[in-house]
């Protein structure tokens, strides 16, 4: 994992259980955009590193929305550019202290 933090593109919010959520993307610099994000949170008085979501193809797009977390990922076929994928694949997350557990599979859109 290498790259920059990007501020702008830095999310924080609370899921429906309550907890408090940081997400972090590590921009890579090249046409990939966001390979990996990184994830914190404040459970029992600290703020604890809960590890971080990969994506292979890059263009990862991790944030807070309605109490859940969301991951898009692209999802590409043949003759797509890396710009410019043909769907996107989303999966719903929360957190149970400092672990990231999957809600649904919503499936590529």
């Amino acid at each position: 994992m290498y790259g920059y933090i990007n501020r702008s593109i830095v999310d924080n919010g609370t899921l429906s259980n309550g907890q408090e959520v940081l997400v972090v993307p590590i921009v890579s610099g090249g046409s990939g955009g966001v390979f990996d994000t990184l994830l914190y949170t404040e459970f029992a008085g600290k703020t604890r590193f809960v590890g971080y979501i990969p994506s292979v193809s890059g263009h990862l797009d991790v944030h807070v929305s309605e109490g859940r977390l969301l991951v898009v990922t692209p999802v590409y076929g043949q003759g797509d550019a890396q710009c410019c994928p043909h769907a996107h694949h989303t999966v719903e997350y929360t957190l149970r202290g400092v672990r990231l557990v999957m809600i649904s599979d919503l499936g590529v859109r």
